[in-house]
């Protein structure tokens, strides 16, 4: 099962943050506590570590995206082959999730 990357709380009161850099791409093989990717907030500049061992798939926020904290802005699974199955699969919206069918 993927395990969701999200944009982490870095400040009591920060609400969002700015992807500076990935520092791993899609496909890498990663470690916990490796660095992941970069990002400012209106205090500071950090390094987010991966939280589990698998492979970077699905990256969902690109550099320079502003990202609410909370949002999954990647995925980490188990195996290179399911680097590109989850690649593949699309995101709903918190809209489309929260809206009732309309038929």
């Amino acid at each position: 099962m993927p395990h969701e990357v999200k944009m982490p709380q870095l400040g009591m009161t920060q609400d969002s943050g700015v992807i500076v850099s990935w520092l791993k791409a899609a496909g890498d093989a990663v470690a916990t506590g490796d660095a992941l990717f970069e990002v400012e907030t209106d205090k500071a500049t950090m390094e987010v570590e991966a939280p589990v061992e698998g492979f970077l798939s699905g990256l969902r926020a690109s550099e320079g995206d502003d990202v609410p904290v909370g949002d999954v802005i990647a995925l980490i699974v188990e195996s290179a082959s399911d680097v590109e199955a989850q690649a593949a699969k699309p995101v709903a919206s918190e809209a489309e999730v929260e809206a009732p069918d309309q038929a």
